[in-house]
């Protein structure tokens, strides 16, 4: 279950956790020329020149805990321009990330709390 989403600047990168309840879901994430909604396939406005869309499977957002009906951050960072949920529809939770430009990025688990983190480089 998803119960957070946050963002921040460091040194060099910026950096997207996915906080979850229970443990980590399995994830992947990479570049595509657009994100669309799961589910209707439309596009998702986002911010940028790249797209990362990331997936989580076997997931569910905890919308109380989460911020509301959809998950929107836009921090103009370096790098990560805006971030938008793209979907939480039959298990598969998605989200975009919309970046400056195509970049390098790396994705880990953490732990206590259980976390996926993105990092993309400035």
């Amino acid at each position: 279950m998803l119960e957070h989403v946050r963002v921040g600047r460091h040194q060099g990168f910026d950096r997207i956790a996915f906080e979850f309840r229970n443990g980590t879901a399995a994830w992947s994430a990479r570049y595509v020329p657009k994100v669309v909604h799961d589910g209707s396939g439309k596009p998702v406005p986002l911010s940028g020149r790249a797209f990362l869309h990331v997936v989580f499977h076997r997931a569910s957002v905890d919308r109380p805990s989460a911020g509301g009906p959809d998950i929107v951050r836009t921090p103009s960072f370096p790098t990560l321009l805006q971030l938008k949920e793209a979907g939480d529809f039959e298990g598969v939770v998605s989200f975009g990330l919309g970046l400056r430009r195509r970049v390098g990025f790396r994705g880990f688990r953490l732990a206590g709390p259980s976390r996926i983190v993105i990092d993309v480089a400035h």
